[in-house]
Order: C-alpha cells, then sequence, then structure tokens
C-alpha cells in the first residue's frame, strides 16, 4: 500500500474539519468522527486504510514511529500526530483499558494512558487540529499535548542529504567519541585494520558509523579509499529512508 504524501494528510486532515463532523467514539466519517477517526479519515480519502489505528493507546505502543516526550514546540513538524498521555490512575473518567495493564494481551510495560490524537497541520504558528465534544478544533498552544510522533502510513518528505565513503583504521585501535574532542566520552575502540563508514570527513575529525555506535574518530588514523571525491556516494533521502540506510550500513559493517 502506497503511502499517503504529507501535504496530501494534512490537507485531508483540513478537509475533515471543514465539514464540521459530530464527535461520535469509535466513527471517522464526515459526519461522526472521534479523534483518532480524523486521522483514519484523512488516511482513508487516499485510499489507504489506516490499519494499527484502532485507538490511542493502541496506536501510541505500537503503531506511531518516532514516538517521544515534546520537549519544546520546535521539535514538531506538519504531519506529526500529537497525543495527551497522563499516568495511569484508576479513577480516570476515561480509564486505561485493563489489556494494557500487566498481565493484559497488550500490555508492553508502558501504562500511560493515552487519553488524545491529533495533527500538527502548521508549525508557525501552531495549529493542532483535533477531534474533541462536540466538533473538531484548532489549538494554537501546546496546553497538555505531551507526546509525538508519525504515523507509518505518511510519507514524511523530511530530506536528508547522506554523503558516504568508507575509511580503514591504522595506526593500532581508534577510540571512537561522542564528541569531536580528545576529552570526551569514549564509546568504543575500534582495532586496526577495521572497515568505517564514514558520514561526516573534516580535516580533524571524521563522523563514523562503526556497529552500534556513531561517533568522531580523528581522521589522521583513517586511510580512505582511493579516488577522491569519485569514491564518495551522495544520496538525499527522506528522513525515514536515512534512517534505515544508516541501519543497513551498522548492520553489514558488523558482518
Amino acid at each position: 500500500m502506497a503511502k499517503v504524501p504529507v501535504k496530501q494528510y494534512v490537507a485531508n486532515v483540513n478537509s475533515v474539519y471543514q465539514h464540521k463532523p459530530k464527535y461520535v467514539l469509535g466513527h471517522d466519517t464526515f459526519e461522526e468522527c472521534d479523534c483518532i477517526g480524523m486521522c483514519k479519515r484523512a488516511l482513508k480519502m487516499d485510499g489507504n486504510p489506516a490499519e494499527g489505528l484502532s485507538g490511542t493507546n493502541y496506536a501510541a505502543r505500537y503503531t506511531i514511529k518516532n514516538f517521544k516526550k515534546i520537549q519544546k514546540v520546535s521539535d514538531l513538524k506538519v504531519g506529526d500526530v500529537v497525543l495527551k498521555g497522563r499516568p495511569y490512575d484508576p479513577s480516570d473518567k476515561y480509564p486505561l483499558p485493563t489489556k494494557y495493564l500487566p498481565g493484559g494481551s497488550l500490555y508492553n510495560g508502558d501504562t500511560t494512558n493515552y487519553v488524545h490524537i491529533g495533527t500538527v497541520t502548521q508549525v508557525n504558528p501552531l495549529k493542532i487540529t483535533h477531534m474533541t465534544s462536540p466538533t473538531a478544533k484548532i489549538d494554537t498552544k501546546l496546553g497538555k499535548w505531551n507526546y509525538y510522533g508519525q504515523l507509518p502510513q505518511v510519507a514524511y518528505e523530511s530530506e536528508v542529504i547522506v554523503v558516504v565513503e568508507y575509511a580503514t583504521v591504522t595506526g593500532g585501535s581508534l577510540n571512537l567519541r561522542k564528541e569531536k574532542s580528545t576529552s570526551s566520552e569514549r564509546l568504543t575502540s575500534i582495532p586496526s585494520g577495521t572497515q568505517v563508514a564514514v558520514t561526516e570527513h573534516g580535516d580533524e575529525w571524521c563522523k563514523i558509523v562503526y556497529n552500534q555506535y556513531t561517533g568522531y574518530a580523528m581522521t589522521k588514523f583513517l586511510k580512505f579509499e582511493s579516488g577522491g571525491e569519485d569514491s564518495k556516494v551522495t544520496i538525499t533521502l527522506s528522513r525515514e529512508n536515512a534512517l534505515a540506510l544508516y541501519e543497513a550500513l551498522k548492520l553489514s559493517l558488523n558482518k
């Protein structure tokens, strides 16, 4: 199933908003809709079945990608979904279903109760479009929105330019550090003769990928493949595919 381009997804969310549906739990039509139903309707408008969006608690745990707490408004990008999550409280007006509690069939260690979901339709100024009673609404402040992530059904447009070249460690074991400094934390030591992927090539420091680590090593201890600029590979990717490439590089260099 093809993903829905992020601009189209946001346009679809805005279309649902314009219809001003009545808030009805479990529905996802233009006439009647709940909060996650707005996301589902926006996807279904482009033929996507919106799988894995049966409810906010399920989506937060098992469907939404790169799911994390919001630290600041600038974390958010157009098309991100945002959620309101609160600690488990059995007296909650909308209590966490027991299947997400210890011993339940969907328990995964997280007992946060995710009670609401919306979509970031604009970032400057902020607009969060969502369904609530009695109808659709736009929030212009974070308020109680405290989690965010991306829907796997949406093709996000953030681009990453990745320049990859390969080098071999020389002169003994090489320290891989967290930052570009000899006093920075040492992440690991790379044996001499090991081939590594280089994603940033500087005169003094290089950013490299080695096993599960990404960090910085001194350039003078790396021998690069011959061919100069011709030996480099430059790729422009979506952020999602760039992360996939990164994981593939780690696997290939760990074999």
